[in-house]
């Protein structure tokens, strides 16, 4: 399902805005009382004939309106949630509770804290942090599992600049200014990366699908267009795997915002040779210039690919998601292997199935330290990455090295000749036939010699 997409206090740009079709705007009220402008009067004159809806945002509420009854009459008002100044219960008490069904909303003396009976369960999320930091990153991935836990509200993520997080989780509707990267000579791509606008010529393919060539990027007002337009295409395919022709167009779609069709197509991409780390990561695959399924912040998407296991796996080809949920994935599986462990202690004999144990640790774990520390898919994983695996999320360096020390025991080598440096050493093999190579060879060299 498509994103709802809102142009974000478009005072500078509502001309472009008409002319790709997203008549939908959202103003800070704060911005608009600072510029002298009336929403309502603003759009009424500059989109006249053309059905338009607008959101003003105050401190607490938001009122939704039209050109029928404007702001004296409003469509919709929804509560605010303002991360820097509630909590997560209050959130929750929003969602469980519409605003439509509260006696206050129903009763409030203004007209733009009134709620409207019929009206959408939508609340409106501002001030969010810092996406670059370790919380606002948190932040982002509990409200998205928290839209995704209750589909019948609509989370509106505002103020943000991020083509991964408005449009790479699960979230319902967010807004959009694409004026920030167009002042900066930028343009932000379909894929969520932004860029130099003379460097469209290394990502000609991204410019042409939106029916542009990159010479025509170097006005404001093209940039601003294409923004848009790289927004509304990421409203409805940044989540799916999409296939489509970079020269030549269809007739236009009348159903679609978008002032021209996008074409499926079977043909297969010619893309150059992979090289060692390629199709894992996308922000450091070498093949991103060229590639229909690169998204900013995102495992690969190539159906072969390691990374397209991942994202299947887990619902989302976000990468933080996915570190995420190895994490939680990760720490539930130790916990397993040492149970087991301690059982074949008290058996007094090896189980199967404790070895398939041993074995996904050590895959999950892998995969983790390549998320997290990207460098880490570029070269097979050196001497001492095996700690950067294990501290993460409860994957205990106890643990994983248990698991060496259960895999050798298996091939009969006794425990007391079972040292930490030997099993570190075995631990530092990243290919999993190699390092059982490894321990049979060190088994037959031990057994020989007793």
């Amino acid at each position: 399902m498509a994103v709802e997409v809102w142009a974000r206090n478009p005072k500078r740009y509502l001309r472009e805005c008409a002319d790709v079709g997203l008549l939908d705007l959202i103003w800070d009220k704060g911005f608009a009382v600072k510029h002298g402008i009336d929403p309502e009067k603003f759009a009424s004159m500059m989109l006249r004939g053309r059905p338009w809806r607008a959101i003003t945002i105050d401190i607490d509420t938001a009122w939704c309106y039209g050109p029928e009854g404007g702001q004296a009459q409003p469509l919709a008002v929804w509560p605010v949630w303002d991360a820097h100044r509630h909590g997560f219960k209050r959130l929750l008490d929003y969602i469980k509770t519409p605003y439509a069904e509260r006696h206050a909303a129903i009763k409030a003396p203004k007209v733009q804290e009134r709620a409207v009976k019929g009206q959408e369960h939508r609340i409106m999320i501002v001030s969010l942090p810092d996406l670059k930091t370790g919380p606002g990153k948190k932040l982002m991935y509990e409200l998205s599992e928290i839209q995704e836990e209750f589909p019948d509200v609509t989370l509106h993520i505002h103020g943000l600049y991020s083509w991964r997080a408005m449009f790479g989780l699960a979230f319902k509707a967010t807004d959009t200014d694409p004026i920030h990267f167009a002042n900066c000579h930028e343009v932000m791509l379909p894929n969520g990366k932004h860029i130099h606008w003379n460097q469209t010529v290394e990502y000609v393919m991204w410019v042409r699908a939106l029916g542009y060539m990159p010479i025509e990027l170097q006005t404001p007002d093209a940039r601003i267009r294409y923004n848009l337009q790289s927004a509304q295409w990421a409203a409805e395919n940044f989540r799916r795997s999409m296939r489509f022709r970079t020269a030549g167009f269809e007739e236009v779609d009348p159903d679609s915002p978008l002032k021209y069709k996008f074409v499926s197509t079977a043909k297969r991409l010619k893309l150059p040779p992979a090289h060692e780390g390629d199709k894992f990561l996308c922000d450091i695959c070498t093949l991103q210039r060229k590639c229909q399924e690169y998204r900013e912040g995102s495992v690969c998407g190539v159906a072969t690919s390691d990374g397209a296991e991942l994202a299947a796996m887990f619902g989302s080809r976000d990468s933080g998601q996915i570190i995420d949920g190895l994490g939680r994935l990760l720490k539930v599986q130790s916990e397993r292997l040492s149970e087991a462990l301690e059982a074949e202690a008290i058996a007094g004999e090896l189980n199967p199935e404790t070895t398939k144990i041993i074995n996904g640790t050590f895959d999950r774990a892998e995969k983790l330290a390549k998320l997290v520390d990207p460098a880490l898919t570029l070269r097979q994983l050196p001497a001492g990455a095996q700690t950067q695996i294990n501290v993460i999320n409860g994957a205990s360096q106890a643990t994983l090295m248990a698991a060496v020390m259960a895999a050798l025991e298996e091939q009969g080598v006794p425990r007391h000749a079972i040292t930490v440096d030997l099993v570190k050493s075995f631990l530092a093999i990243n290919d999993p036939d190699q390092r059982q190579k490894a321990i049979e060879a060190k088994a037959v060299e031990v057994t020989g010699a007793a």
